[in-house]
C-alpha cells in the first residue's frame, strides 16, 4: 500500500504535459480607436485594439523564449506571437496577414495592439487576431472585429472637397453602423465636431 501511495504521489508531482493542460479561452478583441499619423513623409491610419479578457492569460505565455526560433534579430522573442489577419469572407478562417507582434512581453500589452495602413487604403471589412503559442503549437483565434464603419469613413475622407455631399452621406452611413440608434441630428453634430478634430479619435 505504501509503495502504491509513493507512486501515486510521484505521478501527481510530474509536470502536466502540454496536451493535458486546460485550453485557454479565445481572445475577445474590440476596436478602441483610430488615429492618423505621419511617418517618414507618409500618412497612415492606425487601428488600435484591446483584448478584454487578457487577464485570463498567464504571464508565461509571453515570456522570452530563447530556446525557440528568433524573430529576426531578436533571439529573446516571446513564446507567443500575435498576428493580425483580414477576416475571411466565409467561414471561420483568416485572410491575408496584416501585421504582427513577436515580443509583447506581458498579457497586459494585449491592450495596446494595433496595425496601420496607408491613409488612402481601405481597411478590410473585418480583422482577426491570432495568438500562436510556439511552445505547444497552439493557436488562439479572436472574434472578427468589423471595420465597415471605418472603411466608410476612410472613403468619405478621401473624396475631394467638391464631393462634399457624397462625403457627408458616407460619413453619416458610417456613424449609423458604428453608433446604431443615433438620430440624423446627433450624427450631423458629430460630423461637425469631427471636422474640427474634437472627435477624431472615435474613427
Amino acid at each position: 500500500m505504501k509503495h502504491f501511495l509513493r507512486i501515486a504521489l510521484f505521478v501527481l508531482l510530474l509536470p502536466m504535459p502540454a496536451w493535458a493542460q486546460p485550453r485557454l479561452p479565445a481572445p475577445q478583441m474590440v476596436l478602441t480607436s483610430t488615429e492618423i499619423y505621419t511617418s517618414m513623409g507618409r500618412t497612415y491610419r492606425r487601428y488600435r485594439f484591446d483584448v478584454t479578457n487578457k487577464a485570463l492569460y498567464p504571464a508565461a505565455l509571453f515570456a522570452p523564449a530563447p530556446a525557440l526560433p528568433p524573430c529576426g534579430a531578436n533571439a529573446n522573442s516571446s513564446r507567443t506571437w500575435v498576428d493580425f489577419f483580414e477576416g475571411a469572407s466565409t467561414g471561420a478562417g483568416t485572410g491575408r496577414r496584416i501585421y504582427g507582434f513577436c515580443a509583447l512581453g506581458t498579457p497586459a500589452n494585449l491592450g495596446q495592439i494595433w496595425f496601420a495602413l496607408p491613409y488612402d487604403q481601405m481597411p478590410p471589412a473585418s480583422a482577426v487576431m491570432v495568438m500562436t503559442d510556439r511552445q505547444t503549437n497552439t493557436r488562439y483565434r479572436s472574434n472578427a472585429v468589423s471595420l465597415t464603419a471605418e472603411a466608410l469613413m476612410a472613403r468619405a475622407e478621401a473624396l475631394p472637397a467638391a464631393s462634399w455631399r457624397e462625403a457627408l452621406g458616407l460619413a453619416d452611413l458610417a456613424l449609423q453602423v458604428r453608433f446604431p440608434g443615433t438620430t440624423p441630428i446627433e450624427r450631423s453634430w458629430f460630423n461637425r465636431y469631427r471636422r474640427f478634430g474634437v472627435a477624431g479619435g472615435l474613427f
